[in-house]
């Protein structure tokens, strides 16, 4: 297997130790707050909203950092795998996410409150359509997917520097020997 990048920097693994422990502390004093101050956690009572703060906490917060830290703790496994990987937890956030807005948005029916009357929901509700906008298209285009092989990558997706650019393109040279910015595209 062939390396994608060097040795990972010596403060790195505190960093993602420290995030995560941050992250799982933070899911589980939600968990703790909802479990002994708010009655718990129930889809069919008035224990509803309480979905709503637990979901938006594991799927927007930790998922979602996770999300974006794969490609960086996982730096030198094969792309496939950390595309793949890197997909999974947005979708796993998306879903934690759209559980969420469900969850309140049917306790606010069942109640007979209005929807979207505070800051903080228009505020959610925006952040929540901009991150479904943002990883809406990439899932449109096959070419940008997790699917995508390298079969079907062409010299000059290769290369922004175009295919007059044999250096990039050639497998025995590094993208690197002709621009700085060119990725070569991995399976």
């Amino acid at each position: 297997m062939e390396s994608r990048a060097g040795p990972r920097p010596g403060g790195l693994s505190y960093c993602v130790a420290f995030s995560q422990l941050l992250g799982l502390t933070v899911v589980a004093v939600t968990g703790a707050w909802l479990g002994l101050y708010r009655g718990g956690i129930a889809w069919e009572s008035d224990l509803q909203f309480n979905v709503h703060p637990l979901c938006m906490v594991i799927g927007l917060v930790f998922l979602q950092a996770d999300a974006l830290l794969v490609y960086r703790v996982f730096r030198n496994e094969a792309k496939r795998t950390t595309k793949i990987l890197h997909g999974l937890l947005h979708g796993c956030a998306f879903v934690m996410a759209l559980v969420g807005l469900v969850a309140v948005f049917d306790h606010h029916r069942k109640r007979g409150y209005p929807d979207l009357y505070s800051l903080h929901s228009w505020c959610g509700l925006l952040a929540f359509v901009l991150y479904v906008v943002q990883r809406g298209p990439l899932l449109a285009v096959p070419s940008s997917g997790w699917w995508a092989s390298a079969s079907s990558c062409s010299p000059e997706l290769r290369s922004p520097c175009g295919p007059a650019t044999a250096p990039c393109t050639s497998s025995s040279a590094p993208p690197s020997s002709c621009c700085p910015w060119a990725q070569p595209c991995w399976a």
